[in-house]
């Protein structure tokens, strides 16, 4: 039984990746920046860009 990827789910699994790296980068210039309480920081910023890049593919 062969198991074959399209490129499509390549290109797919890629973004979202990228999108939960660049969400990442986000939250921790937030946390860097800001020594006080925050909002939303490393935690928030790759699960909120990922969900969005989900969300986008419906």
């Amino acid at each position: 039984m062969e198991f074959k990827v399209s490129e499509e789910s390549y290109t797919i699994l890629f973004k979202v990746v990228f999108s939960i790296a660049a969400g990442l980068l986000i939250g921790l210039e937030r946390e860097h920046r800001t020594k006080t309480e925050i909002f939303a920081g490393i935690r928030t910023f790759p699960l909120i860009s990922m969900h969005w890049r989900c969300f986008q593919h419906l």
